[in-house]
């Protein structure tokens, strides 16, 4: 049977009421170009976090391995592309990626979310809405490298269609690539 104007507008206003609860209950995250000041803190962080991943799957010394990578630039590279991520007005998170040199591909050097917004779907959705600033540079190809034993991103990478090309096992660490596909009108 069908609605008259009155049942159909009740109908419309309860799916647009859902929409906007939904919307407001799950905001999709944004990624934002950093300030000089987020880039010296994040990029601080990441140099650290990669130095210590590094130490503890190689077991080689954290000192050692923190002397051997240095510290970060003072301003990113021109072929670096830093963004924090903001969810619903919070920053919870950032993602570094180089551009490369050879046109149309790079390499994701990091990407990380606040321990209270893992396992949320989160990530997920930053690394999609992640394609559509890729597609803007002109990148249908990245590869990121992720550690044996971060299962649960392995997990994630696999479920968005990356695909294994290269293990080092002295670094216990996958070599994993993308396509990026085109934009759909």
């Amino acid at each position: 049977p069908s609605l008259n104007a009155e049942a159909r507008l009740e109908v419309w206003v309860e799916n647009i009421a859902s929409i906007i609860y939904c919307s407001r209950m799950n905001p999709t995250p944004l990624l934002r170009r950093m300030d000089p000041q987020e880039y010296r803190h994040y990029s601080a962080f990441s140099f650290a976090s990669f130095a210590k991943e590094s130490s503890l799957a190689s077991g080689e010394p954290f000192d050692a391995v923190r002397a051997r990578f240095g510290s970060p630039p003072e301003v990113p590279d021109d072929r670096d592309l830093w963004f924090v991520i903001d969810l619903g007005g919070k920053t919870i998170g950032f993602i570094w990626i180089q551009l490369l040199a050879q046109p149309g591909h790079a390499f994701g050097y990091e990407i990380q979310l606040d321990e209270a917004y893992r396992g949320q779907g989160i990530g997920r959705q930053v690394m999609l809405v992640g394609q559509k600033v890729l597609r803007d540079h002109e990148i249908h190809k990245l590869q990121i490298c992720v550690f044996a034993t971060n299962a649960p991103a392995r997990a994630l990478y696999a479920s968005l269609g990356f695909r294994e090309v290269k293990f080092k096992p002295e670094k216990k660490q996958f070599t994993l690539e993308i396509d990026i596909p085109p934009a759909t009108e």
